[in-house]
Formats: structure tokens, sequence, C-alpha cells
């Protein structure tokens, strides 16, 4: 995610809630868009492509 000049990455952590059942930590997880998902790393890829030209 990009806000200005700050670029935040975040890595998912399979550690997450290792001791409960799969269902108990699906319903604790956010369900984010893949549309979302796609614009957000189109603006990231875009921009590190216009960094590497510059």
């Amino acid at each position: 995610m990009r806000i200005g000049d700050g670029l935040a990455w975040f890595n998912f952590n399979e550690t997450f809630g290792s001791t409960l059942p799969k269902q108990k930590k699906a319903a604790l997880m956010p369900v984010l868009p893949e549309n979302l998902v796609a614009r957000q790393v189109k603006k990231v890829e875009a921009s590190l492509e216009a960094a590497s030209t510059s």
C-alpha cells in the first residue's frame, strides 16, 4: 500500500492462531476482495517501474 512517499508491505504470517481450529481461524481472518488487492499490486508495480527508469 502506498501513501505519499511511504510504501507499506504486509506479509501473511501463517503462525497466526496456530493453536486454533481451522474453522475458527478462518472466521477471524479478514477477506479482501481480489480486485482491491489486484489494483494495489498494480499501483506498487507501476511505482517500482517508474523508480527503476528514473
